[in-house]
């Protein structure tokens, strides 16, 4: 979790507070709990008022403005179908405030959002497909052994960044997997 909190102080470098866009359940998780320990450590003020009950444009709305109330200085989406499901309205309403934020999938990137980093979900799929592969061979899968995803990407969309006003460091920009222009 730190590493998405260096992304967004690279980006914009006097981050002192940053809203967390999850459902309430995500913030009971290690995501969350780690989340909240990684800002602690950095001395960054994390704002997350949950999503409750029925997650829709309305509690995006009433999320978003609440960080930007609270002097957010940037923000860090989570995973999760919720959030997938509404990546085109969180991108939106992120960059009406024209504040950095940091997703967990190259898709928020690719519909508008500044920087996404997260698994790679290719890496995932071919996994998958061999694992597929081995069961319709005769493999257990009980005694498959688990595996964790190895790769993460980043993507940088400058569109968005010139934007909001943003310039990207250079040093970022040279390790990201992709650049969006």
């Amino acid at each position: 979790m730190g590493k998405f909190l260096d992304l967004l102080r690279e980006v914009q470098p006097r981050t002192k507070k940053f809203g967390f866009i999850a459902p309430r359940a995500v913030m009971d998780t290690s995501f969350g709990l780690a989340l909240i320990e990684a800002a602690g450590q950095q001395a960054i003020e994390a704002l997350v008022p949950p999503l409750e009950g029925v997650i829709d444009e309305d509690q995006y709305r009433r999320v978003v403005d609440a960080m930007v109330m609270g002097g957010a200085d940037g923000f860090l989406v989570a995973e999760g179908p919720e959030n997938f499901a509404h990546r085109r309205l969180i991108v939106e309403l992120i960059n009406r405030t024209r504040l950095p934020a940091i997703y967990p999938q190259t898709l928020y990137s690719i519909a508008g959002g500044l920087l996404s980093y997260g698994i790679d979900r290719s890496e995932i799929g071919e996994r998958s497909a061999a694992y597929v592969d081995m069961i319709l061979r005769g493999s257990n899968p009980a005694e498959m052994p688990f595996q964790q995803p190895t790769k993460l990407t980043l993507v940088a969309n400058l569109k968005t960044a010139r934007s909001l006003g943003l310039k990207l460091p250079d040093a970022l920009l040279a390790r990201a997997d992709e650049v969006i222009e």
